[in-house]
């Protein structure tokens, strides 16, 4: 469950971010100008009083309005809107219905609405890749477990994996290495299927070579997967042969 506290901690830590003086908002600047992207929802309470805070409801700017309606359709629990945000693009996040984890990355997408382009790289533009919708991204990164399926044209069950975003971009690695384990599949045929909650999108499998990538899915995975049980697991990946069984999921 996501806090005021996780959303002033992840704002804060974002390149030219301010927070209001008056209110629970934060802002970046652009061309000396403070751009909103995050604020506590003003709720209307009685139509013919002021609108109060609603302290557990966070306001975030979003690419389209078009995006903020398939969040909305597609995680209901989560996000939500109002007469008074219509034709406006920002959605209504439920802080106690997301983890830290997937504030974050909904905080950043809201950030990179209204910050110069100058003082962030979209992955895409740098790796020519197609990445995969914002909101499963946020979705699969609030998740422990993303269901894959290797082929083209498998009609093979889902296998479940833990899945890692970065920078918005979607990582696994796989733990068994059996010829017949979905990584050696998605080799043969790059081209397969994800599935995060009942939601199937199809993808391309991408294997990583970068070595700095790597360390990076390390690094999420410890950071995400902190149990003790699941401690053997984090430090299994760190294998040579598992660091080179590492995969990227864009969109086909």
């Amino acid at each position: 469950m996501a806090t005021r506290a996780d959303v002033r901690r992840i704002a804060l830590a974002l390149p030219a971010t301010e927070e209001a003086r008056d209110r629970f908002a934060f802002s970046v600047r652009r061309k000396g100008k403070l751009k909103g992207f995050a604020w506590v929802w003003m709720k209307r309470i009685d139509p013919k009083k002021p609108r109060v805070p609603e302290p557990s409801v966070i306001a975030l700017r979003v690419p389209s309005v078009a995006e903020r309606d398939r969040m909305i359709a597609d995680w209901p629990a989560r996000f939500f809107t109002e007469p008074h945000y219509k034709g406006f693009p920002a959605v209504l996040v439920r802080l106690p219905a997301v983890s830290a984890s997937e504030l974050r990355s909904l905080v950043e997408l809201a950030w990179k609405c209204q910050a110069s382009p100058d003082l962030w790289k979209k992955p895409a533009a740098v790796s020519g890749r197609r990445t995969l919708p914002r909101a499963v991204v946020t979705a699969i990164d609030g998740s422990s477990i993303l269901g894959v399926r290797a082929g083209a044209t498998s009609t093979h069950r889902f296998v479940g994996i833990w899945p890692i975003v970065i920078d918005g971009r979607v990582f696994g690695r796989s733990w068994s290495l059996k010829p017949t384990g979905w990584y050696h599949s998605f080799r043969h045929d790059p081209l397969g299927a994800i599935q995060i909650g009942t939601r199937i999108v199809r993808v391309r499998a991408v294997p990583v070579r970068s070595e700095k990538l790597r360390d990076a899915v390390e690094a999420a995975y410890a950071e995400k997967y902190p149990t003790p049980g699941s401690q053997k697991y984090v430090k299994g990946f760190r294998t040579k042969a598992r660091r080179e069984a590492t995969i990227e999921f864009v969109s086909r």
